[in-house]
């Protein structure tokens, strides 16, 4: 298998794991916690397929190698749309009733490759929720994925929190170890 190819079959997973976030069903007092796998339909595409929370299409709409070392670390980033819905009967099916639309993403992966064999040790991914329509608009989120190796395949899993319209977010303490969670806010993914 080619080095690109290793990195196309660890990322997918990151991207379906965003889509189950978004897919979460509404909650009137708290984020709806959402999890699941991710399939791959066609890689080179960068089309995949959401299973748990969120049932779906997921698909990479944009793609940026950030770093790439010898050493078998890579960093990318890029955008990411899922269309389906958050199955909140866990039916694995959209039923009516269930949000129902799409959500976008950015993300940012971070992976580690064998440098000699360039097979995939772990990836990770986080997705953050830009925008949605239908059942998800004005959904706020985040979903986070991981890669891990299967055989020669890679199995994806994806867990995170949707915060529909009306919802609140749980109070969390200030501090998380020695640095206040108003500087770790402040801060994003690469600065």
């Amino acid at each position: 298998m080619k080095a690109s190819r290793r990195i196309s079959l660890a990322i997918g997973p990151c991207v379906v794991a965003a889509l189950a976030l978004v897919g979460m069903a509404a909650s009137a007092n708290s984020p709806v916690k959402i999890k699941g796998t991710q399939t791959v339909i066609d890689e080179a595409k960068g089309q995949y397929e959401m299973h748990g929370s969120l049932v779906g299409k997921w698909n990479t709409t944009a793609f940026k190698t950030n770093y790439q070392g010898t050493d078998g670390e890579f960093v990318g980033s890029g955008k990411e749309v899922f269309s389906g819905c958050h199955d909140a009967d866990a039916s694995g099916t959209c039923d009516a009733g269930e949000p129902t639309g799409t959500l976008r993403f950015s993300f940012i992966y971070w992976a580690t490759f064998n440098p000699k064999t360039q097979v995939l040790v772990r990836g990770e991914c986080v997705h953050p929720v830009t925008g949605g329509t239908g059942g998800f608009k004005n959904v706020k989120g985040i979903v986070h994925m991981v890669d891990r190796p299967a055989g020669k395949e890679v199995k994806t899993t994806y867990s995170g929190s949707l915060l529909f319209p009306g919802a609140t977010t749980a109070s969390v303490s200030s501090t998380v170890g020695s640095r206040s969670l108003q500087g770790v806010a402040a801060r994003t993914c690469g600065h």
